[in-house]
């Protein structure tokens, strides 16, 4: 029994330590983007990650809308974010500073999702508020 118990411990921590990836096309441009989409996930983000594909990131789910903020706690890549609404739209876009505690966030109250990704991507691959967000 208690090795059952132990076995279980463990494989949940596997699962929790790799997490699930999406594939993800804003505008004309192919993602692939880790999940987080419970509290623990959400809170944890990019923390530890010290690098991140050219086409790499995280996507962030919340349940319902709402006004969301992030931050960059124990976070060493320098991020930029873009928040996108329930119409999947990219409605504002912000750089994160890293390992700052200070929050950012969305001036919209219709925030169902986020995408962190290496600073200044979006600017790079010409995206910008109003660009849609497709899941593959």
């Amino acid at each position: 029994m208690i090795i059952r118990i132990l076995f279980l411990l463990f494989a949940t921590i596997l699962v929790e330590a790799k997490p699930e990836k999406i594939k993800v096309t804003v505008e004309n441009v192919k993602l692939e983007l880790f999940i987080a989409d419970t509290d623990s996930s959400r809170a944890r983000g990019l923390m530890g990650v010290d690098y991140l594909g050219e086409n790499e990131g995280m996507i962030f789910f919340w349940p319902s809308t709402s006004k969301k903020c992030m931050w960059m706690k124990n976070t060493n890549l320098p991020l930029s974010v873009a928040f996108i609404d329930q119409d999947r739209t990219i409605v504002q876009i912000n750089d994160l500073q890293p390992l700052s505690t200070e929050s950012v966030c969305s001036r919209s109250e219709r925030i169902i999702a986020a995408i962190e990704m290496n600073k200044d991507w979006f600017e790079k691959n010409d995206l910008k508020e109003g660009s849609q967000v497709n899941l593959n």
